[in-house]
């Protein structure tokens, strides 16, 4: 067998084991429409309804985005009101404390926080005297 010969069978052998390659792939795109049309037909939906299936889908997905949005921002909502209630409880309870400071020392200064609104400066009382 010459060199050309050679050449002319790899030739041959790679074109035939491509048709062969797109056959097969052809018979595989053949099966799987027939699958999903089989499918869908048992579910009841016609080839013409396939347009309407593909808007209910894309409405679904809108519905399912705006509801993840919706439960985004509710749980920012809920974490922005939780830290803002656990804030006025810590201040309540400073607030408490420096009462209980002011009725042990008998000093009658304001609360420190009251005397940061007005003035700007805190005013602790000293209790040594």
């Amino acid at each position: 067998m010459t060199e050309a010969q050679a050449a002319d069978v790899r030739a041959i052998v790679v074109e035939t084991l491509a048709e062969q390659q797109r056959l097969r792939q052809d018979d595989i795109d053949a099966v799987v429409l027939k699958a999903v049309a089989t499918t869908l037909t048992s579910f009841g939906i016609e080839k013409d309804d396939r347009w309407e299936l593909r808007a209910d889908f894309q409405h679904l997905r809108r519905w399912r985005r705006s509801v993840e949005q919706a439960q985004s921002y509710t749980f920012k909502a809920v974490i922005t009101g939780s830290s803002q209630g656990l804030s006025e409880q810590c201040g309540s309870a400073s607030r408490r404390r420096w009462a209980n400071v002011r009725c042990r020392t008998g000093a009658q200064h304001h609360s420190p926080v009251a005397n940061i609104q007005s003035s700007g400066v805190v005013d602790v009382p000293n209790s040594c005297g």
